[in-house]
């Protein structure tokens, strides 16, 4: 749940980032998914991102997989 504690609207990006093990040889964490949240005062929401199993998965020449 995303609130607007303000007394003015306010705009939000939420942001989803995957985190992979080091041995992946990939960025200690990467985005996948972000949404723009316009909020009035004192409002709340909730926030779904949505990200697909392939953009959670890595490539690896050395295994192929």
């Amino acid at each position: 749940t995303l609130t607007n504690t303000r007394t003015v609207s306010a705009s939000e990006v939420v942001q989803l980032y995957v985190l992979y093990p080091e041995a992946a040889n990939e960025p200690p964490k990467l985005p996948k998914a972000f949404a723009k949240v316009d909020l009035n005062a004192g409002q709340s929401t909730d926030i779904q991102l949505q990200a697909l199993l392939e953009d959670l998965r890595i490539w690896s020449e050395q295994k192929e997989d």
